[in-house]
């Protein structure tokens, strides 16, 4: 059984996080800590009420870090919360909603960077649902050289059924940071992402994220088009390119993300859609555990609807 422990706050990825460590068949959530210390000594179910009757674990001053072998960050520069010092075998993945990967760390894209998790990878650091919400639109498109011209991005925050409306600050996408990780997938890449993000909820509702690209200068057919990116995520287990846009909650409660495009001239428009408690947070967090720790992507992702 693999141990991990948990660094947070109070807020709905954390809740999200720990309901999925807990279910998860392969790994014992054997600690969790307040990076503030306000909670040090208070039950995980008397901070978040739904976990009465399901775990006795409480939150800890000082995280065993030398009997635990991955440690979610889950926090405001949850770096910033460890030590110096750090046992050699610790794995790590940063869910910190910070806008550039550290030095050292893999970029925790699954879809992009996963040969590079399953080879002895020891720091990832994930981006936010914003920012899936975008690459996960362009991927394809920069594997093959084709953003040849300045992307319009909207982004929109909407609220989501569910019951556990914690605290879940949404970080916009940072477009620099953005346009950087396309420049690895194409070389030379020198245009911009021209980004705007509407909030359509309260900020204390669980949320989804719904992005819509427009990107100029597409000339193939639109089904070649949508053949390259059924092509892009054939292998891989939880994007998925549908034949029309679908509403937000066909994603709610699930890891999967939705894309969908359509041709205006020579404008390729494309839409994704994804649940930010999951995909877009803690999901994507246990989808790369499962690859640092060589399981299948799948394990302990199955929806949660309630």
């Amino acid at each position: 059984m693999i141990k991990t422990g948990i660094i947070g706050d109070e807020s709905s990825t954390m809740a999200w996080l720990i309901e999925l460590l807990l279910l998860h068949p392969d790994m014992k959530l054997s600690w969790v800590s307040d990076a503030q210390g306000q909670l040090t000594g208070k039950q995980v179910a008397q901070v978040f009420p739904h976990f009465v009757g399901d775990t006795a674990l409480a939150f800890v001053s000082v995280p065993p870090l030398d009997a635990t072998d991955l440690v979610f960050l889950c926090c405001e520069d949850g770096l910033k919360r460890l030590p110096q010092e750090l046992p050699s075998s610790l794995r790590i993945i940063d869910m910190s909603p910070s806008r550039l990967c550290p030095d050292g760390y893999t970029y925790g894209l699954c879809e992009m960077n996963r040969k590079f998790m399953v080879h002895d990878c020891y720091r990832v650091a994930c981006p936010s649902g914003s920012a899936m919400g975008v690459l996960l639109g362009l991927l394809p498109l920069a594997r093959r050289g084709f953003l040849t011209s300045d992307v319009e991005v909207t982004s929109t925050i909407h609220c989501m059924p569910g019951k556990k409306a914690y605290p879940m600050p949404e970080s916009n996408a940072d477009p620099e940071s953005l346009e950087y990780v396309l420049g690895v997938l194409q070389p030379g890449f020198d245009k911009h992402l021209r980004m705007s993000c509407v909030r359509q909820s309260p900020q204390d509702c669980v949320e989804g994220v719904a992005t819509h690209l427009e990107v100029p200068g597409c000339g193939l057919p639109l089904d070649e088009l949508k053949q390259l990116f059924v092509d892009y995520y054939d292998d891989h287990n939880f994007v998925f390119v549908t034949d029309r846009r679908l509403p937000l909650h066909a994603v709610a409660g699930t890891n999967k993300c939705y894309v969908s495009l359509e041709k205006e001239g020579d404008r390729l428009l494309i839409d994704t859609i994804l649940d930010t408690r999951l995909k877009g947070t803690a999901g994507n967090a246990v989808h790369v555990m499962n690859l640092l720790f060589g399981l299948h992507e799948r394990v302990g992702l199955a929806p949660l609807l309630s």
